[in-house]
């Protein structure tokens, strides 16, 4: 059973983790030793509470227990915990709060010699992907978390040669406007806003952990703001230094396979689409990113194959940290690499529109 210690105790702690982490104590998978949060002097949690990093119980800090940081910026976090001794950490997204603070998390890991495990919610939802591309199967222990329709299927034959890919996270209705209305900072402030800090990791991360952001290019890109924070529309980005991008689309190709990107926040009433699809010259893969329901690979024979989570997204979150913390995913470092990779392209993106418009 893994020790564990949660950091924040705001809308992610209350909307997803404590009932997550309630019922995995249950199991006995986690014990959560204590919670730390400045804007609370006391906790609903059963278990000690403080309100500073720096008063966590001695006989707390060991390099075995894990904080789990749920907190608005984490950088300063993942530092102090790591100086105190701590050496392995689940962090919520995004793991940065400023393009500053990549490399500085990165000193951070080298220095001490960390384990950081990078939660996006949306990465669980591409186990599917994952068994599909073969890089998870039957001797990982997270392949039994998928019910696949017809497991035996030779997935690759179905599919074919991949000829090109999309993914899109359009957010529009209550996860535009009012979030913005909210979160005023994703618009108006250049250096904790725009969309490639917000959400390329979602964009991004799923290609790379399916091996399918090799030798990657930025052919062509496309940048929008909104024209008012809370009742706007979207208009073109005329300086990518002082304008917040709402709304990117991008033009990839990846070892000569064309990737199409489209990612961001549109001012209309109600809808939003969240999905990855992959072409390929025998068949097609579509999957779902935000929602729940399965995957599906279908032939053009006909022939289909379904993959659908059996565990829900939280819960695979942290039983795959703790998987990855033990040393029991070979290969797998935690969502870090894929998250690296991600800002490198959101950063090729950025330089890519800033070349276009001068």
């Amino acid at each position: 059973m893994r020790e564990v210690i949660v950091v924040g105790l705001g809308h992610a702690w209350l909307e997803f983790y404590k009932a997550t982490l309630g019922a995995l104590q249950n199991a006995k998978t986690v014990d959560l030793l204590g919670t730390v949060d400045p804007a609370f002097p006391v906790s609903d949690a059963e278990t000690w509470h403080v309100q500073d990093i720096e008063n966590i119980p001695q006989e707390a800090v060991r390099p075995d227990v894990v904080p789990i940081i749920l907190t608005a910026d984490h950088y300063h976090v993942i530092e102090k915990l790591a100086q105190m001794g701590f050496k392995k950490m689940m962090c919520e997204k995004p793991l940065v709060s400023r393009r500053t603070e990549i490399e500085k998390v990165q000193e951070l890991v080298a220095r001490y010699a960390l384990k950081l495990y990078a939660i996006d919610f949306y990465l669980p939802k591409m186990l599917g992907l994952r068994v599909m591309r073969g890089i998870v199967g039957r001797g990982d222990p997270r392949y039994e978390w998928l019910t696949i329709s017809s497991p035996e299927a030779d997935f690759g034959e179905m599919l074919g040669r991949i000829e090109s890919v999309g993914v899109q996270v359009i957010e529009a209705g209550k996860f535009c406007l009012p979030d913005i209305a909210g979160r005023p900072y994703l618009a108006k402030d250049k250096e904790v806003g725009g969309m490639v800090l917000d959400l390329i990791t979602h964009v991004c991360g799923p290609l790379y952990q399916a091996q399918l952001l090799g030798r990657w290019r930025v052919c062509d890109a496309s940048l929008s703001r909104l024209s008012d924070t809370t009742s706007g529309y979207l208009v073109h980005v005329a300086d990518v230094r002082t304008e917040v991008e709402m709304y990117v689309t991008a033009l990839l190709e990846a070892d000569g396979i064309p990737i199409h990107l489209a990612f961001g926040k549109v001012p209309i009433e109600k809808g939003g689409l969240w999905s990855l699809e992959i072409r390929g010259n025998k068949g097609m893969y579509f999957a779902g990113l935000r929602t729940g329901q399965p995957a599906v690979l279908v032939c053009n024979d006909g022939r289909t194959v379904t993959f659908s989570l059996d565990i829900p997204t939280y819960e695979l979150v942290i039983r795959e940290a703790l998987l990855y913390f033990d040393v029991l995913l070979p290969g797998f470092d935690g969502n870090y690499d894929a998250f690296l990779a991600s800002m490198e392209v959101g950063r090729a993106i950025l330089g890519k529109y800033a070349q276009k418009s001068t």
